[in-house]
């Protein structure tokens, strides 16, 4: 039995680049590609499988908290927290290789 709040869509970021400054890492991409749950609601799912364009992760290595922007979906969502439990988040002074 799962718990927890429902994935309501997953995207796949392209074309890539990494930075980490004074503890954050900021990860910018070129391309998404976005597609909904079936927890999405019927306007949900025209947003997001339409979004196509820039996409970016930013990373607190001290808080683990991450903060998410993909362009059309900021239209309903303008950026919205995230908490890392993987390696979106790294220790001060590790770095994760992109693969584009």
């Amino acid at each position: 039995m799962d718990t927890g709040v429902p994935l309501l869509f997953n995207c796949t970021l392209q074309q890539c680049s990494q930075t980490n400054s004074d503890g954050t890492q900021v990860i910018k991409c070129a391309k998404s590609t976005c597609l909904c749950s079936d927890w999405c609601s019927e306007f949900l799912v025209e947003v997001v499988n339409s979004a196509s364009s820039t996409a970016s992760l930013s990373c607190s290595n001290s808080t683990n908290q991450c903060a998410f922007y993909q362009k059309e979906i900021s239209v309903l969502i303008p950026e919205f927290a995230l908490l890392c439990s993987a390696t979106e988040c790294l220790a001060k002074n590790q770095s994760h290789p992109i693969t584009t």
